[in-house]
Parts: structure tokens; sequence; C-alpha cells
């Protein structure tokens, strides 16, 4: 017998575990729960799917430049415009994580 979601929702928040959105479909899951994977948000860094959307991320994750978003390892380091640029290419990296 399947859980309805908001038992999930519930064992969750008592548990102390995530209940967040995919980044992929929206659908809410927590932390209790099987992921599907994670979606790569910057290097070393990203977000977890949920089962459903396992395929998706790692299909999603092997389009991205990953050596262009792992060139800024140190932010103390950057000019103005450097910063700048980088925070730009990340905008864009969520705007297609987001689709």
């Amino acid at each position: 017998m399947k859980l309805p979601r908001f038992f999930h929702k519930l064992y969750a928040f008592l548990n102390g575990y995530y209940w967040l959105p995919c980044p992929i479909c929206g659908k809410y899951f927590g932390g209790h729960e099987k992921n599907g994977g994670v979606l790569l948000t910057s290097c070393g860094e990203g977000i977890s799917a949920c089962i459903n959307c396992k395929k998706k991320a790692h299909v999603m994750n092997a389009g991205y430049n990953y050596k262009e978003m792992c060139r800024v390892v140190n932010i103390a380091s950057l000019s103005l415009k450097e910063f700048t640029d980088a925070c730009l290419a990340f905008g864009k990296i969520l705007k297609k994580i987001k689709q």
C-alpha cells in the first residue's frame, strides 16, 4: 500500500528530514525517501532530485560545462568583472535547472 504524501511530509518533519520540491519536476519529497540522484548546480555542489527524475538529472548533468563552473574556486581573488561574469553564468545554469 502506498502512503499518501501527507504521511511522508509528517514523518519528515517529525524526524528532522528535509521536505523540498524536486528541482526538475517540482513534486515535494523528503530526505527519508530514496532520492533520484543529484542535479549538479556548481563545482562540487548539487540538489537532490526525486526518484522519478533520476534519468533526467543524469542527462542534465551530462550537458553542463563543469570546467567553466569549477573555474571560479576562490571568489576573494576575483575582480569585480570576473565575479559579475561568474554570477551571470551561474544564473543561466539555474534557469536551465528550472526548465
